[in-house]
C-alpha cells in the first residue's frame, strides 16, 4: 500500500488555534491509497465492505439523468435516486391516502405510513419510541426555531408543574416570565464568566449554521443571555459521569447549548462527546460557572453522510432535514426529542390536531398525550412523509458506515489532488480551509473548501470560479454557505473588515467576491453517497485547465485590462490600422427578437417604438408552472426561428423538423380557460416584474411543447400593461472612475435582454458607485426584455475577444451576444467610454454595460453549450466580480418628429459623445 502525504500545501487554520496540536510535526497524517488497475483508489471508496453493492451500479441504476453533469453540492442538497422517486410515485398512483386526522380507510393508510416513518427514523438512529419521539417539521431550521420558541429557561420545579396537561393554556404567561426582567439586550454577546450562576443562558458555537445562531434572537427577546462559544473556550472537567449533575442547584435556571455535529463550511466534525459533557456538567465554557445544560445538536450536515447513534449521544434535541440525506422529499425534516426532555418545551400556540379538548369561549386547552401530536400543528405533510421509507431503504442497503467511508474517500482524494497543483513558479494553486489533514472519517466529513490563487498570488474570485464551472456543467457552491462564523474565521474577516466590506456593497449572495484584493467567500465541494472519483477528477481537470499557469504569460493581461480606448474621432476615415476596418462608426446590423430568448432575424431598417424595436420581445415562452424560460434553462429555444409580417404583426414560428405554425394576431377577449382553447390571461414574472400576458392558444402551445420536449405556452405582452426600464426605475446610471479599466455601473446589469436576472436592481442598490440621477429623464417603457430597450455590441470588441478564445471554438460569432444593434468602425471597447450616441437622426443614451453569464455560451446555430466566450471574457472583461460585454441603450425621442415614425437603418453613421473623465 502506497502512502502519500500532503506536502507544501496552504491549509488555513484560524489564528487562535495552535496548529501544532492539529498537525504534529512528528506524525504527519497520510493519505493511504491502494492500487486498483493502475489507478489510486482511497480506502473505503466504492462500498468494499457492503455485499453486492458497487458504486457503478448505484450510479447507473439511480442516477442515469446525471449523464455528463458533475454534481458537487451534496452539502446543499444531495441528489434523489430515480428508484426512490419511482417507488414512491407508484405507491401514490396505486393507493389512497387521506388526511390522517380523519378516521376513514384512506386516512388510516396515511396514519399507518406516518407511524411507520417515525419508527424508521428512530431505528436509523438506534433508539426507540420508549426513549425518543419524532416531531416532523419543515426542516432542520424549523426544528431549531421550535426549540428556541418553546424551551423553558426556568427551574426544575416550574418545569415539573408544566407536565400537567391542563396547564397548557398558561404556558404563554410562564414563557414570558423573564422577558420583563431584561427589556434591553446588549449589543454584543458578553463572556459567559460575566453571567450570574442563576441566569439562563443560550450558548452556541461560532461555527453554527445561520439557522442555529438565529435562535439567539428569540432568546434575547425572552430576556435570556446569549453566549457565543469558540472551540478553544470549551474545556472538559470532571470524569464525565452524570453524578456531576448533583453539584448543580435544582433551583438554577436551565441553559441551552447548541452546536453542529459537522461544520457545513469545511466538514470538520465536532466531538459528540460534548453532548454528554454538557449534560453532566463536565464541560465549562470560558470559565462560566457550572449550569444545567440542555443540548441541541444540529445534525443536518452530519447525518447526511455519517451514522449517528442517539443511544450513546444523549442530545436532548436533534434537528435534521431529510433532503440532505437522500434528496427527496424536500421541505421535510424532524426534531428528535428525548422523552425525558420534552418537559422543557412549553408550547404557547396550538393548531389543529394538537389538543384533546379545548373551548372557544373559555381558557381551556388540553394538549394531546403523545409528544409529537402536541407539536405538529395542523396536518403534517403526509404524502412526503410516506416517501421516507424509500430513502431510508437506500441508506440501509449501503449502510451509513459505508456511506461515510465512501463519501470521505472522495473528499480525501480531491483534497490530495488539489494540494498537489502548482503554478509554473511553484506557487500553490489552491488554499484549503480545513482543520484536519483528511486523515480520518471520524474527524472530517466529505467537504473540501478552498479558494484559488494565481501565480502572482492574487485571488480568483469565487463567483468567477463558479461561473466558469457552470459552463462545464460542474455544480458546486460558493460564498459563505449560511455559516458566517466559520467563513469569517477562516478568511480572517474581523469586525472592522466586515463593516468595511458591507459598506462596499457585499451582501449574502453578492457577486462581489474579492474586495481590496482579499476574498470574502470561498468555494465548497461536497460529496454524497453516489459520488465518484470521476467527479473529483473532473473538477481537478477543470482547475488545471482554467487556473493553473504553466508558463510566464506571453501577454500582459493586467495591462490589457487597464487599457482605456482613446476618443474616437468620428469624422476620421481610412484604414490606418491595417485591418481594413473603417474608422467612421456605422451601424452594420439590426436584429429583432420577437420571442424572448428565441432566434432573431436581421433587417435593413425597422421602426422604433416607445418600447424599443417594434415587436422586439413582445412574446415569451412559459413552462408548466407559468415561469418564463430562457436559453439558460432550455438552450434549444435558440432554434425556434420567428418570422414576422411587419405590417400586420403576424408571427410565424419555424423549427428544425417541425411544420411552421402561424400565431394568431387577434386574440379573443380574456376568459377563463374552459378546456376549449379559449384565450386566457396568464400571470408570469420577468425580472421580478409581474407580467399579465395574453395566451396565444393551444395550437402553438402543443407545437412548442413537442419541439422543446416540455409543457410550454406562448404568451404575448398585454399592450395595456406598463413596464419601465429596470435601470431607470432604480435611478442608476453609468459612472466612470478615473483609471478604472471598465466603466462601473452603480447597478450591475444582467446578461442580455433575454437572460434570467440573478439580482434585481433594487437588490443591487448602492452596490457600487451611485451617481445623482438625471431628474429630467422620464422612465422608458419596456417590452419583455429584462432591463433595457436595446443592446449594442461592437464588432471590433468581438474581434478582440476572439483573440483570447480557445482555438477549437474560435472564432465566436457576434450573434452569441444577441445584440439589437451591431456597429463597426471604432476601436475595441471604445463603447466603454461613451455617454450617448446618434445613429442617423436618432439619439440614444448609453445606460450601462451589460453583465454576462453562461448564456453567451449557447451556440445560436445548434443549441449546444460551449465553454467560450465566457472564459475568454473572464480574463480581461471582469470587474468587481462581474463580466461585461456590450452596452444597454435607451432611445431619447425628439419632442417633435412631424408625426413620422422613428426609423433606424443599417449603414447609418454614428456620432458619439464621450463620458467626462
Amino acid at each position: 500500500m502506497d502512502e502519500i502525504t500532503i506536502a507544501d500545501t496552504e491549509i488555513v487554520v484560524p489564528k487562535f488555534v495552535d496548529s501544532s496540536k492539529i498537525y504534529p510535526r512528528t506524525c504527519c497524517s497520510t493519505f493511504r491509497m491502494k492500487k486498483d488497475a493502475g489507478a489510486e483508489v482511497p480506502d473505503g471508496y466504492g462500498y468494499p465492505t457492503v455485499p453486492d453493492v458497487s458504486i457503478d451500479e448505484v450510479r447507473r441504476s439511480g442516477f442515469s439523468r446525471m449523464k455528463d453533469s458533475t454534481y458537487l453540492d451534496h452539502a446543499g442538497a444531495t441528489l434523489y435516486s430515480e428508484d426512490h422517486v419511482r417507488t414512491h410515485s407508484e405507491a401514490l398512483l396505486t393507493g389512497l391516502y387521506g388526511n390522517p386526522h380523519s378516521a376513514n380507510p384512506s386516512s388510516e393508510a396515511s396514519d399507518n405510513s406516518i407511524s411507520q416513518a417515525r419508527h424508521t427514523v428512530l431505528r436509523h438512529f438506534n433508539v426507540t419510541e420508549e426513549t425518543h419521539s419524532v416531531i416532523f417539521t419543515a426542516g432542520a431550521t424549523a426544528g431549531l426555531k421550535l426549540v428556541a420558541e418553546c424551551f423553558t429557561f426556568e427551574d426544575e420545579s416550574t418545569a415539573l408543574a408544566t407536565e400537567n396537561k391542563e396547564a397548557f393554556d398558561k404556558i404563554g404567561d410562564r414563557a414570558n416570565t423573564h422577558a420583563s426582567t431584561n427589556a434591553t439586550s446588549t449589543p454584543h454577546d458578553v463572556p459567559c464568566s460575566q453571567k450570574s450562576r442563576s441566569a439562563p443562558v443560550l450558548a452556541y458555537l461560532d461555527e453554527c449554521h445561520t439557522s442555529a445562531i438565529g435562535m439567539r434572537q428569540v432568546a434575547r427577546a425572552r430576556g435570556v443571555d446569549v453566549v457565543c462559544m469558540h472551540r478553544d473556550t470549551i474545556a472538559t472537567t470532571g470524569d464525565g459521569s452524570d453524578s456531576e449533575l448533583n453539584t448543580v442547584n435544582p433551583m438554577d435556571c436551565n441553559s441551552l447549548v447548541v452546536f453542529p455535529g459537522q461544520s457545513n463550511f469545511c466538514g470538520r466534525k465536532f466531538p459528540l462527546e460534548w453532548v454528554q459533557g454538557f449534560r453532566s456538567g463536565n464541560i465549562d465554557i470560558a470559565q462560566c460557572e457550572r449550569r444545567r445544560w440542555k443540548v441541541v445538536l444540529d445534525a443536518a450536515a452530519l447525518v447526511s453522510t455519517s451514522p449517528l447513534d442517539l443511544a450513546s449521544v444523549p442530545a436532548d434535541f436533534v434537528a435534521l432535514s431529510f433532503y440532505k440525506m437522500f434528496g427527496f422529499p424536500t421541505g421535510l425534516g424532524a426534531l428528535i426529542v428525548r422523552n425525558d426532555s420534552v418537559r422543557w418545551l412549553q408550547k404557547t400556540y396550538f393548531g389543529g390536531g394538537t389538543l384533546d379538548v379545548y373551548s372557544a369561549t373559555e381558557r381551556l386547552a388540553i394538549p394531546r398525550a403523545q409528544i409529537h401530536s402536541r407539536f405538529e400543528d395542523g396536518t403534517v405533510s403526509f404524502l412526503d412523509i410516506a416517501a421516507l421509507a424509500g430513502g431510508f431503504a437506500i441508506l440501509d442497503r449501503l449502510t451509513m458506515a459505508g456511506v461515510r467511508d465512501h463519501a470521505f474517500a472522495c473528499a480525501q482524494y480531491l483534497a490530495r489532488a488539489l494540494t498537489r497543483l502548482t503554478h509554473y513558479n511553484g506557487a500553490p494553486v489552491v488554499r484549503l480551509y480545513a482543520q484536519t489533514e483528511y486523515a480520518s472519517a471520524s474527524t472530517q466529513g466529505p467537504i473540501v473548501n478552498f479558494n484559488v490563487r494565481r501565480a502572482d498570488a492574487s485571488w480568483v474570485g469565487y463567483a468567477e470560479f463558479e461561473r466558469l464551472a457552470s459552463i462545464m456543467d460542474i455544480h458546486l457552491r460558493t460564498g459563505c454557505f449560511c455559516n458566517s462564523g466559520a467563513c469569517h474565521k477562516y478568511l480572517d474577516i474581523d469586525s472592522a473588515r466586515l463593516d468595511h466590506i458591507r459598506k462596499q456593497g457585499f451582501t449574502c449572495g453578492s457577486t462581489l467576491d474579492v474586495i481590496d484584493d482579499l476574498p470574502v467567500g470561498s468555494i465548497r465541494v461536497s460529496f454524497g453517497y453516489m459520488s465518484t472519483l470521476r467527479d473529483a477528477d473532473t473538477l481537478v481537470a477543470f482547475v488545471k485547465d482554467k487556473f493553473v499557469e504553466v508558463a510566464t504569460p506571453s501577454l500582459d493581461l493586467l495591462r490589457l485590462a487597464a487599457e482605456v480606448a482613446p476618443p474616437c474621432e468620428t469624422e476620421r476615415s481610412g484604414t490606418d490600422d491595417g485591418t481594413g476596418r473603417e474608422h467612421t462608426p456605422r451601424l452594420t446590423k439590426i436584429r429583432v427578437f420577437p420571442v424572448k430568448s428565441c432566434g432573431g432575424f436581421d433587417v435593413d431598417e425597422w421602426e422604433i417604438t416607445p418600447q424599443g424595436l417594434q415587436y422586439d420581445r413582445m412574446w415569451m415562452v412559459l413552462n408548466a408552472y407559468d415561469a418564463c424560460v430562457t436559453q439558460k434553462q432550455v438552450p434549444k429555444l435558440c432554434l425556434v426561428a420567428p418570422t414576422l409580417d411587419r405590417l400586420t404583426g403576424a408571427l410565424t414560428l419555424h423549427a428544425p423538423g417541425m411544420p411552421s405554425i402561424a400565431v394568431p394576431t387577434a386574440l379573443a377577449s380574456p376568459t377563463a380557460d374552459d378546456g376549449t382553447g379559449t384565450h386566457k390571461e396568464r400571470l408570469a414574472r420577468v425580472c421580478n416584474d409581474k407580467i399579465v400576458g395574453d395566451d396565444c392558444g393551444d395550437d402553438v402551445a402543443r407545437w412548442l411543447s413537442e419541439f422543446l420536449g416540455m409543457t410550454s405556452r406562448l404568451v404575448k405582452q398585454n399592450p395595456e400593461q406598463l413596464r419601465t426600464c429596470r435601470l431607470e426605475r432604480s435611478q442608476r446610471r453609468l459612472t466612470r472612475k478615473a483609471g478604472s479599466p471598465l466603466p462601473t455601473p452603480a447597478t450591475p446589469t444582467q446578461e442580455d435582454s433575454d437572460s434570467d436576472s440573478e439580482d434585481s436592481a433594487e437588490d443591487q442598490k448602492d452596490r457600487l458607485h451611485p451617481e445623482v440621477p438625471d431628474a429630467s429623464a422620464a422612465p422608458a417603457p419596456l417590452s419583455l426584455a429584462n432591463e433595457s430597450q436595446f443592446l449594442l455590441v461592437n464588432e471590433a470588441s468581438m474581434a478582440k475577444v476572439n483573440t483570447y478564445v480557445d482555438g477549437v471554438e474560435s472564432p465566436i460569432p457576434v450573434d452569441r451576444f444577441r445584440g439589437n444593434f451591431v456597429i463597426d468602425g471604432t476601436e475595441a471597447f471604445a463603447e466603454d467610454q461613451w455617454e450617448s450616441l446618434q445613429i442617423g437622426t436618432l439619439h440614444f443614451n448609453v445606460v450601462a454595460p451589460c453583465q454576462r453569464c453562461q448564456m453567451v455560451c449557447v451556440n445560436q446555430s445548434t443549441g449546444e453549450r460551449t465553454r467560450e466566450p465566457l472564459i475568454a471574457l473572464s480574463k480581461f472583461r471582469r470587474h468587481k466580480g462581474i463580466t461585461y460585454f456590450g452596452q444597454h441603450l435607451q432611445h431619447v425621442p425628439e419632442k417633435a418628429n412631424g408625426g413620422k415614425p422613428f426609423i433606424i437603418r443599417t449603414g447609418d453613421p454614428i456620432d458619439i459623445t464621450h463620458a467626462s473623465a
